[in-house]
């Protein structure tokens, strides 16, 4: 099999990692596209009054708009399994999280642990699945 091929198990893992990470992109991105008021009311650091100014509502509409188009690339590269593709999904999904932890551990140090499983994950998963696809099958065989 070409080495610019993902498959077996490797394949399996990150199919099953893009779904849990695609879920929470679709979820959160269209809500905030659909409803960006009760998105930004339900955010962490939200204004109490629930307030949601016109700017506030474009921030949400591309932050969420930003999250679909991360599920979009994510799933290509789910079904077109080619390593490179993966490679470069799975960075930008590192990279958003990163990005999103550093972001609420400064904005929000008080938040819930189930807010930081969340953010946490958003880090942990595509950056195994990437050392998945960059070392290929020969990863796995090796546990």
């Amino acid at each position: 099999m070409s080495r610019d091929v993902v498959t077996g198990r490797v394949l399996l893992a990150a199919r099953i990692g893009i779904a849990v990470m695609v879920l929470d992109h679709v979820y959160n991105g269209v809500w905030g596209v659909l409803s960006p008021a009760s998105y930004y009311r339900a955010s962490p650091g939200a204004n109490p009054a629930g307030a949601l100014d016109a700017l506030n509502r474009v921030l949400v509409r591309d932050m969420s708009a930003g999250r679909l188009t991360l599920a979009v690339v994510l799933v290509i590269a789910a079904v077109w399994a080619r390593r490179d593709v993966l490679v470069v999904a799975l960075v930008g999904a590192n990279v958003s999280g990163v990005v999103r932890l550093a972001d609420h551990l400064i904005a929000r140090p008080g938040d819930g642990v189930p807010n930081w499983i969340g953010y946490t994950l958003a880090i942990v998963i595509p950056l195994v699945l990437l050392v998945f696809a960059v070392r290929g099958d020969a990863a796995v065989r090796r546990q």
